[in-house]
């Protein structure tokens, strides 16, 4: 009876501190799971949603320590593997997020969320084929993987090209060919952010007609137009336009014009135009200022 005492105690702070973070008190998510942990120290589960929390408190290191501890009590956990690896990601230790990558997807060769992960590691390093790769394999093991498809796009919206090669090598007409691709960033993002604000509710996948869905960013209308469905894709692009953000300046006008009716096929109106031609760049740089 007091082995079982502890256990059950151990199970009922698991328990409560999932339901914490589930509703974001991420504190009393990892006070009620460290509770849980010096009940059962053998608990791995407890380990991992103490990590868990930690993650959501940005303190990777703890997170890290956390998920390598529950990997002790059980190293073929796959999923571990994943959730250290996007802390060893998000905390910029590449190498250790990658090996980790790695090994979940040997321990769980048909894990979507394995492949995603590691998709997205790429999409970090700006490694963009491979990311689109491992994608496509994620959706080959769950077709309505939602992050994997919205994350598809964005590679496939970022890919490298001879643009960005000519950038980075100096080339004086391929940083003017990259400030045109920052106004098109531009015009993506801002359509996505306005429905993250405002459209929600009324949003539906009235996409482009393309088999690889590399153009899936377009709105058909003004009323429906396209939001990304996890939110991670779209801070990952909100950071992209902040980056391009300084190089689109001089172009952004005359580009968002001649989007305006190529993405409406027509169907050309002042009310779009006016939606893209902000009269200052510190009015479209308060655009870009959502919540992440």
């Amino acid at each position: 009876m007091f082995i079982a005492a502890p256990a059950g105690l151990c199970s009922d702070r698991v328990k409560q501190g999932k339901a914490a973070l589930k509703r974001c008190d991420y504190g009393q998510a990892v006070s009620l799971l460290s509770q849980a942990i010096r009940l059962n120290p053998k608990d791995a589960e407890a380990w991992v949603w103490r990590g868990q929390a930690y993650d959501k408190e940005k303190d990777l290191e703890n997170s890290i320590a956390d998920y390598t501890e529950a990997l002790h009590l059980k190293p073929e956990s796959a999923g571990v593997y994943v959730l250290r690896g996007d802390a060893y990601r998000h905390n910029r230790e590449y190498p250790q997020a990658l090996d980790d990558y790695d090994i979940a997807i040997k321990l769980k060769p048909h894990s979507a969320d394995a492949f995603t992960s590691r998709g997205v590691y790429f999409f970090d390093r700006r490694d963009f084929n491979s990311a689109i790769s491992d994608f496509d394999q994620a959706l080959q093991f769950d077709p309505n993987h939602a992050s994997a498809i919205a994350d598809r796009r964005l590679a496939y919206a970022c890919r490298i090209s001879w643009v960005t090669c000519a950038a980075w090598k100096g080339d004086t007409f391929g940083w003017l060919a990259l400030a045109f691709m920052g106004a098109i960033f531009f015009a993506f993002g801002s359509i996505i952010i306005a429905g993250y604000r405002t459209r929600q509710d009324h949003i539906d996948r009235a996409f482009r007609r393309d088999p690889n869905g590399q153009y899936d960013f377009y709105p058909r209308s003004w009323g429906k137009g396209y939001v990304v469905p996890d939110t991670s894709a779209a801070q990952r692009l909100r950071r992209l336009l902040q980056q391009q953000y300084n190089r689109s300046n001089v172009f952004s006008l005359a580009m968002c014009a001649v989007l305006g009716v190529l993405l409406f096929e027509g169907k050309f109106s002042p009310r779009f135009l006016n939606y893209f031609l902000w009269p200052t760049s510190s009015t479209r740089q308060r655009s870009l200022q959502f919540s992440e």
